[in-house]
C-alpha cells in the first residue's frame, strides 16, 4: 500500500518520434504523487535517461537455472555467438563512445580516477585508492606488469579494471591485481554500467596484448553488479567465460 512497482510500459511505435514514454511516465508520477506521494520502483534496466527521474538505485540479480550443466554452457555459446553477429555494428559504436586509458601507477593517473577509486572504499576497503596504493607499493613495487584500465563515458570516469599481466610462453596471463591473500576483487564500476559498456575495455586489453592466453580475476562476489556485468560483456566481446568457486570462507 506504501510502493508503487513499475515493471513496463509499451506504446504504438508509429508514435516513437514523440517520446511517448517518456511523457507517459511523466503522467504516472505526477498522478501518483497527486494521490499521496508513495514511493515508485522501476523495475529495469535503468539508462541515464530513466535515472534522471531517480532519488537512489539498487542492483537487482537475475537467476536463471539450468537441470544440466552442459546445456548452460551450450545455450551461453549460441548466445555468444549471436549476440556478437547481431550487435556488431553496435559494438563499433560503443567502442568509439566509451574512452578507454590505461595507466601504470596511481599517481600517473589523473585526479578524477584517484578519486573515482576513493569513493569506491565506502564499499569495500579493497577497492579504495590507499588499498591499491599500499599493494602496488609492498607487493609490485617494480612490476612493469600493473595496469589500470579506466573507462570514460561523455567525459566522466565509469569503470575501472586493474590487472597485473605476466608473460608466459608466446604470449600474455592476466589477473586482477591483488595476491594470495585478497579476500574480495572487483572492477570498480558506477551502478548504471551495462555489459555492453565494457566491451571497450575488453578491447582495449585485446589490443594491447595480443599474445593474451587468459584473463583469471578472483575472489570475485557471483552476486555483486560487477561480477554480472563483466561476465556479461565477456560474453558480449565473443569470449567465453568459466566460472568456478575459489573459497566461500571470509
Amino acid at each position: 500500500g506504501t510502493v508503487a512497482v513499475m515493471l513496463k510500459t509499451s506504446y504504438a511505435k508509429r508514435y516513437a518520434a514523440f517520446a511517448p514514454g517518456r511523457l507517459l511516465l511523466h503522467d504516472v508520477i505526477a498522478s501518483i504523487c497527486a494521490a499521496g506521494g508513495q514511493r515508485i520502483e522501476f523495475y529495469t534496466d535503468a539508462d541515464p535517461s530513466l535515472l534522471e527521474w531517480a532519488s537512489s538505485q539498487r542492483w537487482i540479480q537475475h537467476e536463471t537455472l539450468y537441470r544440466h550443466g552442459v546445456a548452460e554452457t551450450l545455450l551461453a555459446t549460441l548466445t555468444a555467438l549471436r549476440v556478437v553477429r547481431r550487435r556488431h555494428l553496435r559494438i563499433v559504436k560503443d567502442d568509439g563512445c566509451g574512452v578507454v586509458e590505461v595507466y601504470r601507477s596511481l599517481d600517473a593517473m589523473p585526479q578524477d580516477g584517484r578519486d573515482f577509486l576513493q569513493r569506491a572504499e565506502r564499499d569495500n576497503i579493497e577497492f579504495g585508492l590507499a588499498w591499491h596504493r599500499n599493494l602496488v607499493a609492498t607487493v609490485y613495487p617494480n612490476d612493469t606488469g600493473v595496469h589500470f584500465y579506466l573507462l570514460r563515458m561523455a567525459g566522466r570516469v565509469v569503470a575501472l579494471l586493474p590487472l597485473r599481466a605476466e608473460p608466459v610462453s608466446g604470449g600474455w596471463h592476466l589477473r586482477g591485481l591483488g595476491n594470495f591473500y585478497t579476500t574480495l576483487y572487483q572492477p570498480v564500476l558506477e551502478n548504471s554500467v551495462r555489459s555492453v559498456d565494457l566491451v571497450p575495455l575488453l578491447s582495449a586489453i585485446r589490443r594491447d596484448f595480443p599474445g593474451l592466453a587468459s584473463l583469471t580475476l578472483t575472489p570475485m562476489d557471483p552476486a555483486s553488479h560487477a561480477y554480472q556485468a563483466l561476465l556479461g560483456a565477456i560474453r558480449v566481446r565473443g569470449w567465453l567465460p568459466y566460472e568456478f568457486f575459489c573459497f566461500g570462507n571470509w
